[in-house]
């Protein structure tokens, strides 16, 4: 499961946001799940130290917005994988 987590105060966010709709309309079988850390019902473990961050299965993939191709060419290898 990739899991982004986000912050409504954080400027780069915006782009997490929709980075995150790309990658659910063009690989609409990847669990993304976007998570508020500011949400007091979120679950945000000690290692998201800021936002937006990027995980897959709790290993940490990206601090930061990465490039678009990246992010997908990581996604596909890490899903492949499952």
């Amino acid at each position: 499961m990739l899991r982004i987590y986000t912050s409504p105060h954080c400027p780069a966010c915006a782009r997490t946001l929709a980075l995150a709709e790309r990658l659910r309309a063009l690989r609409p079988a990847l669990d993304v799940a976007l998570i508020d850390i500011n949400d007091p019902a979120a679950e945000v473990p000690p290692s998201v130290i800021g936002t937006p961050m990027y995980t897959w299965n709790h290993q940490a993939l990206f601090w930061g917005n990465p490039a678009e191709a990246e992010l997908f060419e990581r996604v596909d290898a890490l899903y492949g994988q499952s």
